[in-house]
């Protein structure tokens, strides 16, 4: 009875699987729409491919504009490769990441079983993991997080299931040139895999494979350090947490977890059971690389970058391999009642998985970037030089050479005067004008409590508005202007 069940549980992970991607997939341009994070992103990849150059036009940083530093290089090479591979629009840009995602899914799911020799626990795990609210929102998007994310399950899943440490260095130095938040995790990921070299030539090989990215990104660059800092680390100290240490501490858990988790309130006690779980075997003096990264990463995110519930995901991802290794878990999950319907609190992850797909279909075609976009281009002479600001869907028509998209709040390296046309594109009045042109696609409001729990814009109620002259594009920029001095 026990391997019919476990091999239920296995085909029901396939089976969860399977939909998450089907659904991510039928909704990958839809939800979320265009937004920023996506394409400050995408931008830099943008400009090389348009201009052969590795430059920022939406980044604000002093000298982005000229060689771009303000962000680690890890995403923007992904997606230059991309961009030589794949059509540059919604979904075929989000496409490898999803795909990443339902690999890194698949890796929790084996690793969890690697460890707990439980079918049902890894299944439980990982419907935790991949139905987690923040997960599931950054699965779809062009976020850093997925790639760390597919790098940290890569790096265990080499260390688990195919030990191969040349592996798992490269996870290493990829991980470096992610983001600055993965440093400390991926110190402890690089002693780990240190004490596992044996020979000397071992140990070499995992020093230069674990340094080889970061070394490539500083030839690169021709080892532009002073540039590197004033972009780089300023843009840093944008999102680094500030105050006491108990100003750090609160904001730090309160941002990260509240309100975010308001409707999967299970997740911060889980955190926290995870935190004393790492730290019981830290103290214990355990060589658990898992407990490790997860101590380390949790105090480093706490008292050093401002409390973003974004940033969660890959330390969540450390947790949920530390939660499959626990002894007390194993215990329970043996329980005949868990047994029996274990299965079933599944059921309690899913509502805001379904909830957010059923709102996409219901409104599909005010949420399509396709129609949207089709609207813009008609609405907008093709011949110009024209510059759109405001809402990050125009960021999709710049294929034209002759149009660029900028962002209002970030005007640094923007040049006005270069343009013949200029346009906004927001859900807001313009100065009390009356709009160019609107969206004319209606805007559908999903009924009561799931209006409540899945509110999300999208491209209803979108105008366009004319800048006629500079005096109007500095009242819309101006307050902006000065942010990055």
């Amino acid at each position: 009875m026990t391997g019919l069940f476990q091999n239920k549980s296995n085909t029901l992970f396939y089976l969860l699987l399977f939909t998450y991607g089907f659904l991510g997939c039928l909704h990958l341009q839809s939800l979320p729409i265009a937004w920023t994070d996506e394409v400050m992103n995408l931008d830099p990849a943008l400009q090389w491919h348009k201009h052969g150059i590795y430059k920022g036009f939406l980044w604000p940083n002093q000298g982005s504009d000229h060689l771009f530093l303000s962000y680690p290089p890890l995403i923007q090479v992904f997606h230059i490769g991309t961009m030589y591979l794949l059509p540059f629009d919604i979904f075929w840009m989000r496409l490898p990441f999803l795909i990443l995602h339902l690999t890194t899914i698949w890796m929790v799911y084996r690793i969890a079983f690697f460890y707990s020799k439980n079918n049902l626990l890894a299944l439980l795990l990982s419907a935790l993991f991949m139905f987690d609210k923040v997960v599931f929102e950054i699965s779809r998007s062009m976020r850093v997080e997925v790639l760390e994310m597919f790098l940290i399950a890569s790096f265990f899943y080499f260390k688990t299931i195919k030990p191969n440490i040349i592996i798992r260095a490269l996870c290493i130095g990829l991980l470096i040139t992610a983001h600055l938040k993965m440093w400390p995790i991926a110190l402890v990921m690089f002693i780990f895999n240190w004490k596992d070299a044996i020979s000397i030539r071992e140990k070499i090989t995992v020093l230069f494979l674990s340094a080889f990215p970061l070394l490539i990104f500083c030839f690169a660059i021709q080892f532009q350090f002073e540039a590197l800092y004033t972009q780089m680390f300023v843009q840093a100290s944008k999102h680094q947490a500030v105050g006491s240490i108990w100003d750090r501490l609160t904001a730090g858990i309160l941002q990260r977890f509240w309100p975010v988790y308001l409707e999967q309130i299970w997740v911060i006690p889980i955190a926290f059971y995870m935190l004393w779980r790492a730290l019981k075997q830290v103290l214990n003096g355990q060589n658990s690389v898992a407990s490790w990264c997860y101590v380390i990463g949790f105090l480093f995110t706490t008292l050093f970058m401002a409390g973003h519930y974004r940033y969660w995901p890959p330390l969540y991802l450390c947790g949920i391999i530390l939660l499959s290794a626990d002894q007390n878990i194993h215990q329970y999950t043996k329980n005949p009642m868990i047994q029996k319907y274990g299965v079933a609190l599944i059921l309690i992850f899913l509502p805001g998985f379904v909830l957010r797909h059923y709102v996409a279909e219901l409104q599909q075609k005010e949420r399509n970037p396709a129609i949207a976009i089709q609207w813009l281009e008609t609405s907008i002479s093709k011949e110009d030089k024209t510059l759109i600001l405001g809402d990050a869907l125009a960021f999709y028509t710049t294929k034209n050479p002759n149009w660029d998209y900028g962002m209002e709040i970030y005007p640094q390296n923007l040049h006005p005067e270069k343009y013949k046309k200029m346009y906004y594109l927001s859900r807001d009045t313009f100065l009390n004008q009356k709009p160019f042109s609107s969206y004319p696609v209606k805007h559908i409001k999903p009924l009561g409590i799931i209006n409540r729990f899945v509110r999300g814009e999208t491209y209803a109620g979108l105008h366009l508005y004319e800048i006629t002259n500079l005096s109007q594009y500095h009242l819309l920029t101006k307050k902006f202007s000065k942010d990055y001095e």
